[in-house]
C-alpha cells in the first residue's frame, strides 16, 4: 500500500483521494486517512523506503475492521459528493 501511496503522492493526488482509491482497490481492511497523510508527508519529505520502520508499542490494528471499514466508505462517498 505505500507504494501506491508513493506513486499517487508523487502525482499530487491529495491523501484523502489517495484513501478513497485504496478503499477502492484494497476494501475497507486499509490504514487510516490520517496514516495516508503521515506517508504523504513522509514522501514528501524525501523517504524513498516504503516499509515502516520497526518500533516498540502496540501494532495499529484495529479492534473492530468492520466499524472502520463502514466509516472509510462512507468518507469516501461524502467525499465523491461533494466533487
Amino acid at each position: 500500500m505505500c507504494s501506491d501511496i508513493h506513486f499517487l503522492g508523487a502525482k499530487k493526488v491529495p491523501p484523502v483521494e489517495i484513501h478513497c482509491e485504496l478503499v477502492t482497490v484494497y476494501g475497507g481492511n486499509v490504514m487510516a486517512v490520517n496514516n495516508v497523510h503521515k506517508w504523504c508527508r513522509e514522501f514528501e519529505s524525501g523517504q524513498v523506503n516504503v516499509k515502516d520502520e520497526q518500533r516498540s508499542g502496540q501494532p495499529s490494528t484495529s479492534t473492530d475492521p468492520v466499524q472502520d471499514s463502514d466509516a472509510a466508505v462512507q468518507t469516501c462517498l461524502s467525499i465523491a459528493q461533494l466533487e
